[in-house]
């Protein structure tokens, strides 16, 4: 796609942020590849956000991309954790969602959330990830349905439009309180509180069922039988997505690209 700022063509901007202080080689392997595929089709930002502490490295990956005097506000944002390596693949099939689905503010890929077979997602505020299973995400990517809107995700793959973190800045990702249904003040984390935010401007986020990503942090946990059996998911029919729970339809199914490592 290209954008006709007055009338004008230009390649879109697409800002690609990763905080983090280390990245495993697998990792700058994945990155290398994504970049080469990328920076034939767009104008890169590139946002890195070293540091330890997630508030600070993150914040500091949006007042980098707002305010880079050689760039524009960025027209996409791909969020990238440093235990997430990235996929070209999933990458295509993320962009594909955003510009098909002019309603979808934000798409992510999907990844497992400790070892009781749950994603790093969630329907409601909690800041505790697992709320919804890999059953659910499966089962969506044989309808051929999005999931979602949902309430949060995690950002280890997570593409946004450039008018949300316009519209967020620099606080986005500052801890939220809320209160619970018992009344108690919880403390929501930095993706829960960024997702909240954007959810309370009209925003909506959903999961790409056929963009799995691995995740670093749990390469202990042996991969469930039912995920297993879906290696690699290209082989798996053709077919149209429609919708699920109100999620726009985002393409063919037939170009996915989901492997599942032996691990």
């Amino acid at each position: 796609m290209t954008v006709k700022p007055n009338g004008k063509e230009r390649r879109p901007l697409l800002a690609i942020c990763t905080p983090g202080s280390s990245f495993s080689v697998k990792w700058r392997v994945a990155w290398d590849m994504l970049l080469l595929h990328a920076c034939g089709k767009y104008r890169l930002n590139l946002v890195y956000g070293c540091g330890n502490n997630v508030y600070q490295t993150r914040s500091r990956c949006v007042v980098t991309a707002l305010e880079n005097p050689d760039h524009d506000v960025p027209d996409y944002v791909l969020w990238i954790d440093s235990d997430n390596p990235p996929s070209v693949e999933g990458f295509d099939l993320l962009m594909a969602t955003l510009e098909a689905c002019p309603e979808v503010a934000g798409v992510s890929g999907w990844y497992r959330y400790g070892d009781k077979g749950g994603i790093a997602a969630g329907m409601d505020d909690g800041d505790a990830g697992g709320q919804i299973s890999e059953k659910e995400i499966i089962e969506c990517y044989f309808k051929g349905e999005l999931f979602g809107p949902i309430a949060y995700t995690g950002f280890g793959f997570f593409l946004t439009r450039g008018k949300v973190l316009a519209r967020l800045g620099s606080h986005g990702f500052d801890p939220l309180y809320l209160p619970d249904k018992a009344g108690n003040v919880r403390y929501l984390m930095d993706d829960c509180s960024y997702c909240r935010r954007m959810r309370d401007l009209g925003f909506e986020i959903y999961i790409h069922p056929a963009v799995f990503v691995e995740h670093e942090k749990f390469l202990n946990i042996p991969a469930p039988a039912s995920l297993s059996s879906l290696s690699p998911m290209a082989e798996t029919p053709a077919g149209n997505f429609t919708q699920q729970k109100g999620a726009p339809a985002y393409g063919n199914r037939s170009d996915a690209r989901h492997q599942q490592e032996e691990l």
